[in-house]
Parts: C-alpha cells; structure tokens; sequence
C-alpha cells in the first residue's frame, strides 16, 4: 500500500483518531458498497487508495498492536503443545459426562 509513501499525513491523522489506516479504507469501501456503487464509481472514489491489495483475500487486517495485547508470556513451543493437549483431554472427559451409554427403551 502507500501509506508511508504517498499518504504519510492522512495516515498520521488517522492513527492520532485512534484509527487503524487500511481499516479507514476498508470501511470507506463497505460504505461504497452498501450505497450500490458500481465498480467503476468505487475505484473513482477510492482514488487508487487500494491499489495493489486483493480485497477477495482480506477480512480485516489484525495488526500486531492490536494482537500483541493479548500476550502474556512466551513459552516454548512444547509447553504450549503440552498445554493445549491436556486441556482438550479436560474438554473432553467434561463433555463425555454428558454421553449416556446406556438405551431407553
């Protein structure tokens, strides 16, 4: 994209609002969109602000600011593995609970 080059100042305002730039184009486009726009009249509109990117492989981009917050320790690879293996055991003997084996009839 060309945020760093072309649009430095846009992107800085945006950022000071709180706002995640490719977000602002994102919703600039769904708006477009939703107003039954032709593809014609969107790519005028948007002024080339999407040139390059692939909308089709775009849901919403999860920038690592926003992700990172989430991130309490590292861990090594194993103990994550090991972790994630006995709590899906935890699931399963607590959803197995609720199996009744034997027939009503």
């Amino acid at each position: 994209m060309n945020w760093e080059t072309e649009r430095k100042e846009e992107m800085q305002t945006l950022l000071n609002e709180g706002v995640i730039p490719v977000q602002s184009d994102l919703d600039h486009l769904e708006k477009l969109e939703e107003e039954g726009k032709n593809e014609e009249e969107v790519d005028h509109s948007m002024e080339g602000r999407l040139r390059g990117m692939d909308l089709d492989d775009v849901e919403r981009p999860y920038l690592m600011g926003v992700v990172a917050a989430a991130i309490r320790d590292v861990k090594p690879a194993k103990e994550i593995i090991d972790e994630m293996v006995k709590e899906a055991v935890q699931q399963l003997q607590k959803g197995s609970a609720y199996v009744n084996s034997s027939a009503r009839l």
